[in-house]
């Protein structure tokens, strides 16, 4: 009930803002008409949206004292452009202090898109100001446009006739494509559609990395090898270790030499092309007195992938009366481009220089021998271990002997 107040006293507001119109008839001596005043509530429809409206038809003329009587009718047409009248409701809203719902009677008319209201009830005024509502429902068109409301009035004229014109015979309603009232609260989430059918399937993507199948190639000996990309093959991974130093020289009545130093290791990812042709090398270990050898794998243009330095020869031991032991080599760097890399481990030192004992046996009585031991000279030292080449921080148990050789693992 209070929602039907609410939009009787909106359609009544806008209805009277036509009012002044009225005074055209108003003014004329003696007019004393009912002037009909035809509006719609809301005259703003979205395009191909089916809505609900008021048209609403008011006694504009103020000076009104006539009576509404058996047989008067109102006949609403409605443009084709606006729509299509889908329905009505066959109850009239009224606002007056005289007439009454039952009063009325609505019926559809006898053309497409209208409808009649019909009086029905006892001789009764239509006062200035009262109105009587119909709330019809309208498909709306799907081309953006506007559209008339036609009102025909009952036709009773001459001396006793009780009806003016109608104020502006046809009202307004525009079909557009904007929201035409505020946004709505969100509506219950709906059942879950059925499975789309299945989409083309799309272009291909670009391998990924390593795309092509999964290989492992393992180079443990030292020396130089040829290695082709696999097809497909974009990116490799690798572990290199370089050859391990060789020993020192050890001269004659020395302190022993160091021990060579570890090969570098390095770890990383490098960027190839399927088809490339890469020389691998293996470091070699070197003998007493030589670097360790250098791994490393090289594209054809010179380009150098990856780098694992061999280790350094130890140092010489000196003199033993005045000497000291040789210095352990160092270790060989990795590659300074690669994600990991270790610096390969010092070599130990020599050891010291041990004494040189030498007997001398003679006849000291009756079958007896006496011995006699002197310290004549001394013996060089030990030579230092060398570093090992796999584990950081080891000492290889060939201590003294050439370095271990190189190792270069490849997967993709």
């Amino acid at each position: 009930m209070r929602t039907f107040k609410f939009f009787l006293k909106l359609c009544l507001c806008l209805s009277l803002t036509t009012l002044p119109l009225a005074s055209v008839h108003a003014d004329e001596d003696n007019n004393n008409k009912i002037t009909p005043v035809i509006t719609v509530t809301p005259n703003l429809l979205s395009v191909t949206r089916t809505s609900s409206a008021f048209v609403c038809i008011t006694n504009g003329n103020p000076s009104s004292t006539k009576t509404m009587r058996l047989g008067d009718s109102f006949t609403l047409t409605f443009d084709s452009s606006i729509g299509t009248l889908a329905s009505f409701e066959p109850a009239v809203m009224v606002n007056s202090a005289i007439l009454r719902p039952a009063d009325f009677l609505v019926t559809s008319g006898s053309t497409a898109n209208q409808i009649v209201i019909n009086y029905v009830g006892a001789n009764k005024r239509f006062a200035p100001g009262d109105s009587l509502c119909v709330k019809v429902t309208i498909a709306a068109s799907n081309v953006i446009g506007s559209g008339k409301v036609n009102c025909d009035v009952p036709s009773a004229r001459g001396e006793d006739g009780r009806y003016n014109d109608a104020i502006l015979k046809y009202t307004t309603v525009s079909v557009v494509d904007f929201p035409t009232g505020p946004q709505g609260l969100q509506g219950l989430r709906g059942d879950k559609g059925d499975k789309g059918d299945r989409g083309d399937v799309g272009p291909q993507g670009t391998p990924g990395i390593g795309g092509g199948g999964g290989g492992m190639q393992e180079f443990a000996n030292s020396g130089t090898y040829t290695f082709t990309v696999p097809a497909r093959v974009t990116h490799l991974t690798f572990e290199a270790w370089g050859g391990g130093g060789g020993v020192g020289f050890q001269p004659p009545q020395t302190w022993g030499p160091g021990g060579g130093g570890g090969g570098g290791y390095t770890r990383g990812v490098v960027s190839v092309t399927p088809g490339d042709t890469l020389s691998v090398v293996v470091g070699a270990g070197a003998n007493q007195g030589a670097n360790g050898g250098d791994s490393k794998i090289v594209k054809a243009d010179g380009t150098v992938l990856i780098f694992a330095g061999g280790g350094i020869v130890g140092g010489s031991g000196g003199a033993c009366n005045a000497g000291t032991p040789g210095a352990g080599g160092v270790g060989g760097t990795g590659d300074s481009g690669a994600a990991i890399k270790r610096t390969g481990n010092i070599g130990s030192v020599g050891l010291a220089c041990l004494p040189n004992y030498q007997t001398i046996c003679h006849s000291c009585g009756f079958f007896q021998t006496c011995c006699d031991q002197f310290i004549v000279g001394q013996l060089p030292g030990q030579p230092g271990a060398g570093a090992s080449r796999l584990q950081s921080g080891s000492i290889s148990p060939l201590g003294g002997g050439g370095g271990e050789q190189g190792y270069i693992l490849m997967t993709w």
